[in-house]
Formats: C-alpha cells, structure tokens, sequence
C-alpha cells in the first residue's frame, strides 16, 4: 500500500480515537501549534533530501512502531558492540 504521510498520520489519530486537541494534550502543546504542523510541509521546499534518497534507491517510509517486550539496554559483550582495534 503506497500512503502519502499525512493520510497515514491522519488515520492513525483515527484509529486512536484521537482528534488533534488529544494529540496536542499527549504532546503538552496547543492545538495551535499542533494543526500548524500537520498542515506544514513534511520537507521544506527546497530540501535535497529527496534527491539524495531517490539516487540511493531509497524511500521514507511511515509505519507504526515495533513494540519491544524487554527494553532492557543489551548485557555487556555484546556481539554488535565489537572493538576492531582488539580491546584496550
């Protein structure tokens, strides 16, 4: 499914239940603030990000969240934290 970042943001105010007052109250900001930022863009006119991602065969993508059951920090020696210089 090819969404537009916006729609997927709208729909999922929806599917909370939320409207944008509830969003601005989770957020500890006015409603105000929150309609100017969902009516802004989502890159700035002129942005080169785009670009770049489009030349690297990238794409933004928005989704929801994946949650973690144990958001322990990872024990000590873990194999993703390697030392290429072999350790102190």
């Amino acid at each position: 499914m090819d969404h537009k970042p916006k729609q997927v943001i709208r729909a999922r105010l929806k599917e909370k239940g939320w409207d944008q007052g509830e969003l601005a109250r989770q957020l500890g900001v006015s409603s105000t603030t929150v309609s100017r930022v969902l009516s802004s863009p989502l890159l700035r006119s002129g942005s080169q990000w785009p670009t770049v991602l489009k030349a690297l065969g990238l794409e933004l993508v928005i989704q929801p969240k994946t949650v973690v059951d144990d958001p322990s920090p990872a024990p000590p020696g873990d194999p993703d934290d390697t030392d290429p210089g072999g350790g102190a």
